[in-house]
């Protein structure tokens, strides 16, 4: 579903789910899979191209969840155990769950599952698991950010007196850091000249490849333009064998050298980083730098390419969080 954000109108507690994308429908459904009227609450069924095939190895859940759907014969429809209802608008509100799972900030947690783990401690015969709210005394009224619609209560929003988050700020005062990385495909056809005409040995560069669409279009693109990197990715003892197949399967389509980097500290470099910035990515970029740099020391290589998205890359080479933490590398 997609909803556009109005900061004059969109001024409740929670900002209306909106209508489906294209080739997607939506349902509103009671009990007996009937659609509900305008203004009642129903619970959210999601049919259409996009839709999964159900769980992954669980056929009871696929079965209860991905049920027949009684306006496409033949197709089936998703039980989202969402409730919501039509506003006055055409959109949907969201109103919260019918089964006992929450979202904490972002995090979808099922109540009874805690329940159940609880139940099974020796000296606990049972228990109830609850969400309690903000202290009155902690609440305050919800303001957005003027540019991008923020909530206050957002802990990085420092929402300052003119409507404007920090984030918003800090964008605006590195926006002349940002135009230095962010060039032409002309600067980009110029560099890669150069780096061909500066190889030394089987490699013109050293590829940052994760298996993610991001930086496998880098790669792919890289190859088109006639270079020949070194595949580099990171096994930090929690990937998967399918994700490891993935970057291999690419490489090998393309007739590339795969290096596969790991550090026996990895887990130290986890629980630092969970410390520092609350969460283990920023770990793991500094491992892959750091290894791949070496790495390109080893063989000669004087360029190391990221896969990295806009976004990704604002974050972790442009944003003052992190400018002091990151390995400048040419």
């Amino acid at each position: 579903m997609i909803h556009r954000f109005d900061v004059a109108t969109d001024i409740s507690a929670s900002v209306p789910i909106g209508k489906p994308v294209d080739n997607m429908q939506i349902y509103l459904l009671d009990e007996n899979l009937e659609p509900v009227a305008l203004g009642f609450t129903g619970e959210l069924y999601i049919a259409g191209t996009a839709l999964a095939a159900g769980y992954l190895n669980r056929p009871e859940l696929t079965q209860e969840k991905f049920v027949d759907n009684p306006y496409t014969p033949g197709g089936k429809m998703y039980r989202t155990g969402d409730l919501a209802r039509w506003n006055g608008n055409g959109i949907l509100d969201y109103l919260g769950r019918e089964d006992e799972q929450v979202k904490i900030k972002g995090y979808r947690i099922e109540l009874g599952e805690i329940e159940a783990g609880l139940n099974e401690h020796p000296q606990v015969a049972d228990s109830v698991v609850s969400v309690i709210g903000r202290a009155s005394s902690e609440e305050a009224e919800v303001r957005h950010c003027l540019i991008c619609g923020l909530e206050s209560v957002h802990p990085d929003a420092k929402i300052d007196a003119s409507g404007i988050c920090a984030i918003c700020r800090d964008f605006k005062a590195q926006k002349s850091d940002a135009r230095a990385y962010f060039k032409s495909r002309d600067d980009l056809v110029e560099l890669v000249e150069d780096i061909k005409a500066s190889r030394s040995g089987k490699q013109d560069c050293v590829m940052l490849l994760s298996g993610g669409k991001d930086s496998t279009y880098v790669l792919y693109q890289l190859v088109a333009m006639g270079l020949t990197p070194l595949v580099f990715s990171l096994d930090n003892g929690y990937i998967s064998e399918q994700a490891k197949d993935n970057v291999n399967n690419v490489a090998s389509s393309l007739g590339l050298e795969v290096v596969w980097g790991t550090t026996p500290a990895m887990n130290e470099v986890f629980v630092d980083s969970l410390k520092r910035f609350s969460n283990v990515c920023n770990g793991c970029h500094k491992v892959i730098y750091t290894l791949s740099v070496n790495l390109a020391l080893e063989r000669g290589i004087r360029y190391v390419v990221t896969g990295l998205s806009r976004g990704q890359f604002f974050e972790t080479r442009i944003s003052p969080f992190f400018k002091n933490n990151v390995i400048a590398s040419s």
